[in-house]
């Protein structure tokens, strides 16, 4: 068990900086599509779409790591030892876990114009993001229970 820390260790670096990856991705394609669809008649609102994509894709890229580290590491430990890593379980889980954290910004931010375009994010990207840790991580095939 000890031997394989190193291994499991980057393993889980990589599901991390692959989940971020995808969570940016997410934020920024449905930030660029929510102005772009919304504002106006869409003509000459391309460079704002952008703009806007590009900076939820950022705020992601600054928030997801430590979502990850304070939600996803424990959760991570909690279902290699309870034997729950199947990729299922990790989309449910991901997703409550995200809608939690929808929650959690619409009351801070209480009625904020921008939780019209926060709110998918969060739920789509955390999902999206959990799904990439479990295919980089791959859980299932480092569970304690296969060992037994």
């Amino acid at each position: 068990m000890i031997e394989r820390w190193p291994r499991r260790f980057g393993k889980i670096v990589a599901a991390i900086a692959a989940g971020t990856a995808v969570a940016c991705a997410i934020a920024f394609a449905i930030s660029f599509a929510f102005v772009a669809a919304t504002w106006g008649d869409g003509s000459g609102k391309w460079d704002t779409s952008l703009l806007v994509g590009v900076v939820a894709g950022y705020f992601t890229l600054l928030a997801f790591p430590a979502l990850f580290l304070l939600t996803g590491l424990p959760l991570y430990a909690f279902s290699l030892r309870t034997g729950w890593v199947n990729g299922r379980v990790y989309a449910t889980v991901g997703a409550i876990v995200s809608c939690l954290v929808a929650i959690a910004a619409w009351v801070a931010i209480d009625a904020s114009p921008t939780l019209d375009l926060m709110v998918p994010c969060i739920v789509c990207g955390g999902t999206g993001a959990t799904l990439a840790f479990w295919i980089v991580a791959r859980p299932d095939q480092s569970s304690p229970h296969l060992e037994e």
